[in-house]
């Protein structure tokens, strides 16, 4: 995290399902945030009324974040809604005041990763970490014996709907009690260095999923997603050099989503497939 004068940098990752990671410039008033650190939603801290977006604010002037505009570095501020019910003049000066910070850090992307603190579906077997559902930016959250929640594929993953529904269950059916874990992941290290303040911390996969199962068609499947989903993996800091060169050379092959979000890559390896792989995706787009 990068503490500047009025505002904090960051990132968080999307999970369960994974979307990717989120860039966020963050102020006492509001945020902006992108998926792909061009594009910017803006979003302003609001105690008002019941607004167009359909968010009350909460009783005693409970403040709620609404959306309000967009940025990006050709068109500037844009897309403010002209609703009669919000307070337009302040909120369009805290606008403005994200806007000129991105202006002034937008390109300073990736942000520090934030959300170190990872809550991990065991395996009944052995209880070792099977499958990401969520992630913390706080110290120490509290750790539930059993999770109720699911661990979900991402349906953008171009495995089709029934591997992904297979892969569901088979993450299912391996971690049937439910058991789950908070465990801390230290930027520098992928898997072995994992840091947690009670007990013995197990070593963390590395993307989303463990990578070692049982049967063969099941670890095949789980190497296809994480390989549908490489461009997105990409934007992970926490990745060695051996795990972002293999994710890059199957990026590579997908070269419009690698496109979309490259700018997201804390850095890259295959230098001269990645430039071919963007040469074709703007051919593609025309």
């Amino acid at each position: 995290m990068n503490e500047q004068r009025d505002c904090t940098l960051y990132s968080i990752r999307q999970v369960n399902p994974f979307t990717g990671v989120i860039q966020v410039i963050h102020t006492s008033e509001g945020q902006a945030s992108s998926d792909n650190g061009v594009d910017w939603q803006i979003e302003i801290l609001t105690s008002g009324a019941i607004d167009t977006w359909s968010m009350a604010s909460g009783a005693g002037g409970e403040k709620r974040s609404i959306k309000f505009g967009r940025w990006n570095a050709s068109a500037g501020l844009h897309g403010i809604p002209a609703n009669p019910i919000l307070d337009l003049t302040r909120m369009l000066a805290h606008s403005r005041h994200l806007a000129g910070l991105l202006q002034e850090h937008a390109q300073r992307i990736p942000f520090p990763q934030r959300d170190n603190w990872e809550l991990w579906l065991l395996d009944d077997e052995r209880l070792q970490p099977l499958a990401l559902l969520a992630t913390s930016t706080r110290e120490h959250p509290a750790t539930p014996t059993q999770c109720k929640v699911r661990w979900r594929a991402a349906d953008g993953a171009l495995l089709g709907p029934m591997a992904l529904r297979a892969l569901e269950r088979a993450v299912a059916n391996r971690a049937a009690t439910g058991h789950c874990r908070w465990l801390k992941r230290t930027p520098e290290m992928e898997t072995t260095t994992v840091q947690e303040s009670h007990s013995h911390a197990p070593s963390l996969p590395p993307l989303l999923l463990a990578e070692a199962w049982p049967d063969a068609s099941t670890g095949q499947l789980v190497a296809e997603y994480h390989d549908a989903l490489a461009p997105q993996l990409l934007a992970l800091q926490h990745l060695s050099d051996a795990t972002r060169s293999m994710l890059e050379l199957s990026a590579v092959k997908r070269s419009q989503s690698l496109e979309a979000v490259w700018r997201l890559y804390p850095r890259i390896i295959n230098r001269h497939e990645f430039d071919a792989a963007r040469v074709e995706a703007r051919l593609r787009s025309g």
